[in-house]
């Protein structure tokens, strides 16, 4: 993704790319991970003057603007990713935080009818976030047991 994707999305909406929503964007352009704004922080502090206040406020127009996502981590904190256009779950590593989204599921609206019909409500929308180990952090922990099972023989 390019930031200029996001420069016109900003503009078309009234607002202009700040230094600070700039060096957010790029953080987040290069992450493959979600990312919490304290980390968004510590990061670009290495590379502007901003303070946590400027990336909360930040964090919060991209995505009332729909550029970002909020996602919630296995450890309860939230985080956040660039938000895919249409409509996407989000994979999360509990490992690693890496993220990956794939296309709304086409059993969904069943799902969420059934959910209706038992419970009574009327679904408005719905947010679905799965959480496991990526490829690699699955190899990791294969690794570390391989290993820890050599030491204890």
């Amino acid at each position: 993704m390019q930031i200029d994707q996001f420069t016109n999305q900003l503009r078309q909406n009234g607002y202009r790319l700040t230094k600070p929503r700039q060096a957010v964007l790029q953080i987040m352009i290069e992450s493959e991970r979600a990312l919490t704004p304290a980390e968004i922080y510590q990061e670009g502090s290495e590379h502007f003057r901003v303070g946590l206040v400027t990336i909360y406020r930040t964090l919060a127009l991209l995505e009332q603007l729909g550029i970002v996502r909020q996602v919630h981590l296995h450890d309860g904190e939230h985080a956040y990713v660039l938000a895919t256009p249409g409509h996407y779950h989000t994979l999360i590593c509990n490992g690693c935080g890496r993220f990956v989204e794939i296309a709304g599921l086409a059993e969904m609206p069943h799902l969420i009818a059934e959910v209706e019909a038992r419970t009574g409500f009327k679904v408005a929308e719905h947010r679905l976030e799965l959480y496991g180990l990526c490829p690699s952090c699955q190899q990791q922990a294969i690794q570390r047991q391989h290993g820890a099972s050599h030491d204890t023989t």
